[in-house]
């Protein structure tokens, strides 16, 4: 079955099962019921809209999104704590091979893309790095600065380390703040620091705590080559000129008819692809646009 049939089916079931129900007993279906969604904090901002708009249509579907590390969410996700997750990375071979062994059999779509974000201090001189410069830079070989991501073991490590080919054993001056918040304070006081995160968390940039940390940070721009630097805007991430992109993934462990197959069809269908649009991430599908062409004169 390719992707556009399963997000039909998945939506069909939105359709199919909702309904009203007495408040006090809310049936688990598509859109009614209670669902755990584990989520690696680099994609909580993108997720809490996603989540607001869903009960906001869904009356009687409730949605407690927990905020935490990729591995984290990943092994709540195994454990059947939570039937869904979003994270930057697949399941790997050996986490199928024990899921198979256990009949589950997940599945995993591409949510959107967005780009691993870099900030620097408003104190810096420098808000342009190169590839060679970042690798110098976390395994020790330039004294004059270091990377801080969002948390150890999340998704922001993960993509920085796969994308710049890194070896974890090399680190040697990246560390872990407790928040993205932490970090966006801790990089605005200190011109030697680098921060790494989502850029879902500067998306909303009228907002007024954006507005408040760009007053600290600067967005860096990244160069693959030496020679052209982007910034991880949605343009350049569907040109794919920005160096540091990566896809987001929703993962599923329900096969039956749930609430978590109905968040699932709703983020994936139009409706949560134009969040995603909107939010200035690249959705995995473009939202179409009907244009109505009056016959009248002119």
């Amino acid at each position: 079955m390719n992707s556009s049939s399963v997000i039909s089916l998945l939506f069909s079931l939105l359709v199919t099962f909702s309904c009203t129900t007495n408040k006090n007993e809310i049936p688990q279906t598509a859109t009614s019921g209670y669902l755990k969604v584990a989520i690696d904090e680099g994609f909580w901002p993108i997720m809490v809209q996603e989540k607001n708009i869903f009960e906001y249509i869904y009356k009687y579907a409730r949605v407690q999104q927990v905020r935490t590390t990729q591995d984290s969410a990943i092994k709540l996700l195994i454990r059947d704590s939570v039937p869904l997750a979003v994270a930057a990375r697949k399941l790997s071979t050996r986490e199928l091979e024990y899921l198979k062994s256990v009949k589950v059999y997940p599945k995993t779509y591409v949510l959107a893309q967005d780009g691993l974000l870099l900030i620097s201090s408003k104190k810096s001189p420098d808000s342009s790095f190169t590839f060679t410069q970042l690798r110098n830079i976390a395994e020790g070989r330039n004294k004059g600065y270091q990377l801080i991501v969002d948390k150890n073991q999340s998704a922001s490590l993960y993509s920085f380390v796969e994308l710049l080919r890194l070896e974890n054993t090399k680190l040697a001056a990246v560390y872990s703040s407790d928040s993205v918040e932490a970090l966006v304070e801790h990089v605005g006081e200190h011109s030697n620091s680098i921060g790494i995160v989502g850029s879902s968390w500067f998306s909303e940039m009228e907002s007024a705590k954006v507005q408040d940390w760009l007053k600290k940070v600067s967005i860096c721009s990244i160069s693959l080559d030496g020679k052209n630097y982007y910034q991880p805007f949605q343009s350049e991430i569907a040109d794919s000129l920005y160096p540091l992109s990566r896809s987001i993934y929703l993962i599923s462990r329900e096969s039956q008819m749930s609430l978590a197959n109905g968040y699932a069809a709703f983020l994936l269908g139009e409706k949560g692809q134009r969040i995603v649009l909107k939010s200035g991430l690249l959705p995995a599908k473009i939202p179409t646009r009907e244009v109505v062409i009056s016959k009248k004169p002119l």
